[in-house]
């Protein structure tokens, strides 16, 4: 009886290395067609994937060149030195005596204005100042209102 049990006890041990080894080849197995499932065609689900269509390409030969490189942009050029152009009062530009980026030298006659406008200003200022002369003839305004008619 004895020899009976050691012997199932051998049994028992085989089995359950040869089952041991058995999980271990089972794991082993899976684990590379994981490993190979971004391939197509191999790996667990490789026979079910759909094999993607080629996707042409033209090559050319490379041949040594001269390159430029050409940048789109929008900004503000500045240059070097600005001079802005002021008026003592507001007006219309008749004429421009010069183009852009074009260099200017002192003195030099850049713009003209309108004259129209000048010439209703002054003419305006005339009618007051005579209209301010008559009110003061007659002592209706002070000196002082006269004397700024004649300014303006």
């Amino acid at each position: 009886m004895k020899f009976f049990k050691i012997e199932s006890f051998r049994k028992r041990k085989l089995l359950i290395m040869l089952s041991i080894v058995l999980i271990g080849v089972l794991i082993m197995w899976g684990w590379a067609n994981v490993s190979k499932k971004g391939t197509p065609g191999k790996g667990a689900k490789g026979a079910e994937e759909a094999v993607e269509p080629a996707i042409p390409v033209k090559t050319t030969k490379a041949v040594k060149s001269d390159y430029q490189d050409f940048v789109t942009s929008f900004g503000t050029i500045k240059g070097f030195r600005e001079i802005p152009v002021k008026f003592e009062e507001s007006a219309r530009i008749e004429k421009f005596y010069f183009k852009e980026g074009e260099p200017i030298s002192k003195d030099e006659l850049v713009v003209s204005e309108e004259q129209e406008e000048q010439k209703k200003k002054v003419e305006y200022a005339e009618l007051e100042y005579n209209k301010n002369k008559t009110l003061y003839d007659l002592g209706a305004i002070i000196k002082d209102k006269l004397r700024q008619a004649e300014l303006e």
